[in-house]
């Protein structure tokens, strides 16, 4: 089964594109919550995952590895510029 997740009740408002209760590909919320980061509304702090599991609830998938592949977040800053 491919990951799907949908915004929790609580936090509805905030993901004005999104319906309540219906499960969407994590793939599509990845698009939708950056998306929403980009333009800048509503303010607030995603933490290391997008979407964050804090205003999601997910089914599906791999779910957590064992040996997560680090993200490109973590990279130190280019110094070689």
């Amino acid at each position: 089964m491919e990951r799907e997740g949908q915004v929790r009740p609580e936090f509805e408002l905030w993901f004005p594109s999104l319906q309540p209760g219906v499960w969407y590909p994590a793939a599509a919320l990845t698009r939708t919550v950056l998306e929403q980061v980009r333009l800048g509304e509503p303010r607030w702090t995603s933490g290391d995952r997008i979407p964050s599991d804090t205003h999601f609830l997910f089914r599906g998938g791999e779910g957590a590895r064992e040996n997560p592949r680090p993200s490109r977040r973590a990279d130190p800053p280019n110094s070689s510029a």
